[in-house]
């Protein structure tokens, strides 16, 4: 580790003994010149040569004051600033490091920095020292206030210069200033060595790293991180100006190639703008490989941007390893906690449960990552913030803490500071004070999770949610909105009127916008806030670029946005009138059907701000929703045709055209089976199957050795992989579900199921922690492939098998988990009980009590409905859809579908977001879900590649349309057959909504099996593929509340796949983090790679043609590729 620094008492002395001991060694590089002149033209200073310049500058210190004076450092970024800085320290004056004025700068700030500071001269360098001058004369008006011009000073060090002790003040670090009200945090030498020390060895620093800095070096992060910690290990940073690094973020990541970076840092906006500025042209050749270590902190740092910014330059070398979130605040020097290096950000938390459990509801939707374990020599503890009482793990309350870092105060502020800099406890060590932050977070086994501030909290609705949690929610809604430009505020509804409070957010934009596009972005923007936190947004405003108000290191000032906003006073804004007033709803209606409607759409569209007057598919709704939506209002009393909804998309609208056509309300026909509840079965030794399960059975009990219902799964265990908790986490999650223990006989020629009282679920363990990267993925693709292939026995059990794996990264459950018993819907709901059941086992407490979720009810039910025609409806529209002659849709080599080799492969794409965004757009446009349009590209490309008219392909559907089996365990789904005839569709417009309307028709007769169908039809039962078609398609909308393991980049079908395919060929189109994917699963032996990897290719390149075109194009020419 890089230290030959034993127990400095001062940081003077670290400078003199590195310039002693190696005075050749470049201490500072600073690059100013465009990249291709690196590193030539960067200008370097030694060790020897940065002591003797600070020695100088001393020289002229002491002459000009006395010892503990402070000093404003007005410099650009520089060799010469640093230079100045040490000159103070050796002088015994106290540095003030300031922004140094520009020609736009506004006074405010420096005035009050120098006036609180009572400086007696500033430091500057001949390049800036008649701007400083004519600007503290003028705007300042300051104009006696003596200049120090550093860089044309005698070259005559000090050599007489007493030693400073470690009490001793070394500088003001003036806090950012978010109220306006600017204050210099004390920080002495031994301050500032604590942080070096605790850095140092966090980061495990050794002589062959080299630093690469943007960040701004008059604050804490950039001056102690950048400048300071650096020197004390004794190796080369190389620094770069802010505003080069905001004009060309990928200047930064060019500059660690160049001068070979080892490790940096940055907030978490920064990680974002290197996301949207990569242009793949700058980064071929970059290279990334040598980052060991890239800290974040000083803003929330949000899970997706790692993960963004790690899939981005993943090609180009960085590893997700490399990221340390880190928590600090110069009222504490820097650092309070560090992750652990080389184990990367950790897996994201969802702090909804633990919120849930807290005194105080402080609300997040957004995943949090652990910013690491309390450096060395410091004590964090969550306290009540009324109480002072300390709080238990997973208990959300301020963060206290006591460290040698933590400051003296604030500069003349005695009773401030000891309110919070020196408080105690309740019920703690009297001798032991505390530093209250401000910040509000937890901690769970050791790792503190920061949530936000306490004053910047917003309430609405009597829930409290982070600002920043909102902000990212509007920035990440369109392109044009920039990242991190954004404040969120509430405002009264009615200025000086009303008091009820309004929801804005103050949002910079790039380039102008039209009112129109001021109105699309409003209108997206709204509907993203409402399903994302459930509030309304009141207001959006729009600003050009630097119209934020910021504080001088780049934080958002809120309550002056707040102000401005309120006085009128943000120039150049543009407001768009929302899309209904935000006004309370009217008064009940005398019948209450349209309140009953209104919570049949919230329910469904889990939207608890949408209004009586809001449109149902403008704010997310489609066909599957809608009749969700129906099913659900029928549960209410209600009936009605989902087809209603497309002429009647509100519940004001609907509510009236049922009350004014004398429309019975009476749910009957159709939706008759969404009423009542479902009968509880008498105990017995066995039960009927489900006609879902039937369609199965009756292939895995005529042959045990298929493996195409093996379902793969992973839980991430957040809290480490302890194999006796997890045993008995899958012990009562599978006590909670009788789904989890059924198995299948067939008895009287009948297929039953039996509910076993207790199943032992085999786990294995393994522990890869001393692996590499390489070799862990191996590991993990062999543990999976030995899940995959187990034969699970459906006569005797267990259907489940678990492996425990111990890596470097997180430990993971690895599961694999027959189809029979659970459908995709009911994996998101056992993997998140699964967790949160072992979560609470970590904390030593007992999980509390669920109901017994009993799927034999539902299974009965079914087959009882069934045999007693109460699906008769379902069936004769079935039988319509498919009297005529069936197409082959994909034809294959039947010989080559009955051997033995069901070995499956995929293709996985991203889509470009252009693509994603301007299909998302078409859709809401034109009233067609998204899924749709996907789906109809589908079909567009099998017409092509197949020349094909008459298509069918599967679709699956949840088949939960009843409030009582929503949540619940079992086997749901069913697969429905899509049929598209092109040759009466003249574009793709009339194919959507061809295919639109099929699907509404599809999940309103969803209960009548596939095998009924077949049998039907007249078609033999075939082991080896599904009758009428072997072709699938699904768009999968996972809302999945658990973050990935952090053991590789896991994607919704990583954690939830099928090994084998019975079918010929599944298309999948996914949301994931980030972005929309495509992935296409073939079987190897009927296809070749080139075919499906150019099939997934038209897809894109259909998707272009709709982006540019638009839904009307011709179908001839989607099919042809091209207008």
């Amino acid at each position: 580790m890089a230290t030959e620094n034993p127990n400095p008492p001062n940081l003077t002395t670290v400078l003199r003994r590195r310039a002693e001991a190696h005075p050749d060694r470049l201490a500072l590089s600073f690059i100013r010149d465009a990249a291709h002149a690196w590193p030539d033209s960067a200008e370097a200073i030694t060790y020897s040569a940065l002591d003797r310049r600070a020695r100088v500058i001393a020289a002229a210190l002491t002459e000009a004051a006395e010892p503990g004076a402070r000093m404003v450092l007005l410099y650009a970024p520089g060799p010469e600033y640093v230079a100045a800085f040490f000159g103070c320290l050796y002088a015994g004056m106290v540095a003030v490091p300031a922004y140094p004025p520009t020609a736009d700068s506004r006074a405010d700030r420096l005035l009050a920095v120098i006036d609180d500071a009572g400086a007696a001269a500033y430091l500057t360098s001949s390049d800036s020292a008649d701007l400083c001058r004519t600007w503290l004369a003028g705007a300042g008006g300051r104009p006696h206030l003596p200049p120090i011009v550093t860089d044309i000073l005698p070259n005559a060090p000090a050599t007489d210069l007493p030693g400073a002790e470690g009490d001793r003040l070394a500088f003001l670090q003036y806090t950012s200033g978010s109220t306006g009200d600017p204050k210099g945090v004390m920080l002495t030498h031994a301050n500032l060595l604590a942080n070096a020390v605790a850095i140092n060895a966090g980061l495990a620093i050794d002589d062959g790293d080299r630093q690469v800095s943007w960040l701004p070096p008059y604050h804490d992060m950039g001056l102690i991180a950048g400048i300071l910690q650096p020197i004390y290990s004794g190796i080369e940073t190389v620094l770069m100006a802010p505003a080069t690094f905001l004009r060309d973020p990928i200047c930064w990541l060019e500059a660690i190639d160049r001068f070979g970076g080892t490790y940096s840092g940055a907030p978490n906006f920064a990680l974002d703008l290197c996301v949207r500025q990569a242009n793949p042209g700058r980064l071929t050749g970059l290279d990334l490989s040598r980052v060991r270590t890239m800290y974040s902190g000083a803003e929330p740092v949000r899970p997706a941007t790692l993960e963004r910014f790690a899939d981005r330059f993943a090609a180009n070398g960085f590893r997700p390893t490399a990221f340390m979130p880190a928590y600090g605040l110069a009222e504490s020097g820097l650092v309070v906690t560090l992750r652990t290096r080389g184990t990367g950000a950790g897996p994201a938390t969802n702090v909804a449960a633990v919120e849930r459990n807290t005194p105080s509801a402080y609300t997040t939707n957004g995943a949090l990552v652990s910013v690491g374990e309390p450096v060395r020599e410091c004590v964090v503890r969550i306290v009540d913030p009324d109480t002072t009482v300390a709080q238990p793990d997973d208990t959300v309350g301020e963060i206290w803490t006591s460290n040698p870092g933590v400051a003296l105060g604030y500069w003349g502020r005695p009773e401030i500071s000891a309110e919070i800099f020196r408080v105690r406890i309740r019920g703690g060590d009297p001798a032991v004070r505390f530093l209250r932050t401000g910040d509000l977070g937890f901690l769970r086994d050791g790792q503190l999770y920061v949530t936000g501030r306490m004053k910047d909290v917003i309430i609405i609705r009597g829930e409290n949610h982070y600002p920043q949690d909102l902000e990212e929610t509007v920035w990440c809604t369109d392109p044009r909105l920039r990242a991190g430009c954004t404040a969120a505020f509430t405002a009264p509804f009615v200025p000086g009127g009303d008091e009820r409070e309004r929801l804005v957010v103050v949002q910079e934009i790039s380039g102008s916008v039209s009112a129109a596009e001021a109105a699309e972005i409003t209108r997206a923007t709204r509907k993203r806030v409402a399903m994302v936190h459930g509030v309304p947004l009141d207001e959006l405003v729009l600003i050009p670029p630097r119209g934020i108000l910021k504080t001088s290191s780049g934080k958002i000032r809120r309550r002056a946005t707040r102000q401005a906003f309120l006085d009128g006073a943000l120039a150049g804004a543009v407001v768009a009138a929302p899309d209904a007033p935000a006004v309370p709803e009217a008064t009940p209606s005398a019948s209450g059907v349209r309140e009953r409607l209104l919570g049949a759409l919230r329910t469904v569209l889990t939207l608890p701000a949408l209004g009586a007057h809001d449109d149902f598919f403008e704010w997310g709704g489609d066909s599957l929703l809608a009749v969700e939506a129906a099913a659900v209002a029928a549960e209410a009393g209600i009936g009605f045709d989902a087809r209603l909804l497309y002429t009647h998309p509100s519940a004001a609208l609907l509510a009236t055209e049922l009350e004014r056509g004398g429309t019975a309300l009476e749910p009957e026909g159709l939706y008759s089976a969404a009423r009542g509840h479902i009968p509880r079965v008498p105990d017995a030794d066995d039960y009927p199957v489900s006609p879902i399960q039937r369609r199965w059975a009756a292939d895995y009990l005529g042959d045990f050795t298929k493996t195409w219902g093996n379902m793969l799964f992973d839980v991430p265990l957040a809290d480490g992989g302890d194999r006796e908790r997890l045993a008995r986490a899958i012990d009562r999650v599978w006590s909670d579900h009788e789904a989890l223990r059924t198995v299948f006989d067939i008895r009287d020629g009948e297929f039953r199921q039996r509910i076993q009282p207790q199943v032992p679920v085999p786990l294995g363990e393994s522990d890869l922690r001393d692996l590499t990267d390489q070799e862990l993925g191996r590991r993990l693709d062999t543990i999976r492939t030995e899940l995959g292939s187990a034969t699970l026995d459906v006569v005797d059990g267990p259907l489940t098998r678990f492996h425990l794996v111990h890596t470097a990264r997180g430990d993971i459950a690895l599961g694999v988990i027959h189809h029979m018993i659970v459908d995709g819907w009911s994996m998101l709901i056992l993997r998140r009980e699964l967790a949160e059941t072992y979560r609470v086992l970590c904390r030593g407490e007992d999980p509390p009590p669920r109901p017994l979720d009993r799927y034999r009810d539902y299974a009965v039910w079914m087959y009882e409905l069934e045999r007693s025609g109460g699906l008769d409806t379902a069936r004769d529209y079935w039988q319509r859809k498919l009297s005529e002659p069936l197409p082959d849709t994909l034809p294959v080599d039947q010989t080559a579908v009955r051997g033995p080799d069901n070995r499956t492969a995929s293709v996985t794409v991203r889509v470009p977001d252009d693509a994603a965004a301007a299909v998302a757009r078409l859709a809401q446009a034109s009233r067609i879900s998204t899924a749709v349009l996907l789906n109809t590209v589908f079909f567009t490309v099998l017409h092509r590649h197949t020349g094909g008219d008459d298509l069918i392909v599967y679709t699956p559907l949840a088949g939960r349309d009843r409030a009582d089996i929503r949540d619940a365990i079992g086997m749901f789904i069913n697969n429905v057959p899509m049929r598209m005839r092109f040759h009466s569709r003249p574009d793709f417009r009339t194919v959507a909504h061809d295919l639109q309307q099929q699907l509404v028709e599809s999940v309103i007769h969803q209960r009548w099996q596939l095998d009924r169908m077949a049998q039907d039809l007249g078609l033999p039962r075939d082991p080896d593929q599904f009758p009428i078609s072997n072709t699938f398609f699904s768009t999968l909308d996972i809302d999945d509340p658990l973050p990935p393991a952090t053991v590789e980049a896991h994607t919704p079908t990583a954690r939830m796949l099928f090994t084998d395919t019975r079918f010929h060929l599944m298309f999948y189109a996914y949301e994931h983090p980030n972005g929309l994917r495509l992935e296409c699963k073939y079987r190897q032996v009927l296809f070749e790679e080139t075919e499906v990897v150019g099939l997934v290719r038209d897809f894109l390149h259909t998707l272009d043609d709709l982006a540019t075109m638009g839904l009307d194009i011709p179908i001839e020419w989607v099919s042809a590729g091209q207008p």
